[in-house]
């Protein structure tokens, strides 16, 4: 609630600028792109040796943030004086296509002369979000040929959802050959309203007295709840099978905690087929550490 009241005076003041005609006013664009720094574990990459009937395995974590990716940002602003103003960044996230969880198998048969790839999965995942960003800025001075500046705000995803697409091979030694079976699916992932924050710093530099160029670097940490997650599409050796599995089967509703009447058959024998799996959420990590650089018109 704390938060809210900030966003809301923050939001109350940069709205109120767009009908005074003053010289604080201004609006700027800009193209940045983000690292998913500080990233935490995805998932896990795993493979297995076969050998002779024997297997050996190993495994390790993978880290990241679904925050890498690009941004486009259109900001209008108001300065109240040479070194203090607000403003409102709406922002568009285009993130990177991430490796979330990878599974590779080795198969080898002595006595066939048998020594191949056997099976593997690699799943990916990829997010958009459209974003509102209020912010204070504060600047060692505006009408300097050339001025350092800081910001600090929030971040509010107010629209995106996250797709996570499967591809996997499936094998089964018959004792003479391998026979494989491939896997193909799609599925997105939809999160609660999350707020975040985002820090930068950077230089501007004025051309004229109504324009300008700027660069800066940013942070942002970001992280939002799962709330529910659909699968779109799953084929297995090309032929579509979403057509005849159950909502229980393709859908997930995430929760706080899972009891003897959560739609989940580990906690519940009597579940409804029609109506989504409860499983318990998890947040996922949206961190960026970037650099962007844009225009500005000064009004």
């Amino acid at each position: 609630m704390k938060n809210m009241k900030k966003v809301t005076l923050l939001c109350a003041l940069v709205l109120a600028s767009f009908g005074v005609k003053a010289q604080g006013f201004y609006a700027d664009f800009n193209v940045g792109y983000g690292l998913g720094l500080p990233g935490n574990v995805l998932g896990t990459t795993t493979h297995t040796d076969i050998l002779n009937g024997a297997s050996t395995m190993e495994s390790k974590n993978l880290k990241g943030s679904l925050g890498q990716g690009l941004t486009l940002q259109l900001t209008p602003g108001y300065m109240f004086n040479e070194h203090i103003g607000v403003e409102l960044g709406i922002n568009y996230f285009l993130g990177a296509k991430v490796l979330i969880n990878e599974q590779t198998s080795n198969f080898q048969l002595t006595a066939l002369g048998i020594n191949e790839d056997y099976s593997n999965r690699y799943d990916h995942a990829q997010s958009n979000q459209l974003r509102i960003i209020p912010s204070v800025i504060i600047s060692t001075g505006t009408s300097n040929k050339i001025s350092g500046y800081a910001k600090a705000g929030l971040v509010m995803p107010v629209l995106g959802s996250t797709i996570v697409t499967t591809d996997a091979i499936t094998a089964v030694f018959t004792g003479t050959a391998i026979q494989r079976t491939t896997l193909a699916a799609e599925t997105e992932v939809k999160g609660t309203f999350s707020l975040g924050f985002r820090g930068a710093v950077g230089l501007n530099y004025n051309i004229t007295d109504n324009l300008s160029i700027f660069g800066e670097l940013y942070a942002t940490g970001l992280n939002i709840k799962q709330k529910h997650r659909v699968l779109n599409s799953r084929t297995i050796d090309g032929v579509e099978t979403t057509t005849t599995m159950t909502t229980y089967d393709k859908e997930i509703e995430y929760v706080k905690e899972l009891n003897s009447s959560s739609n989940n058959s580990t906690y519940n024998a009597n579940i409804s087929a029609g109506s989504p799996k409860q499983e318990l959420f998890a947040k996922t990590n949206f961190n960026q550490f970037g650099l962007q650089i844009g225009v500005k018109y000064n009004f």
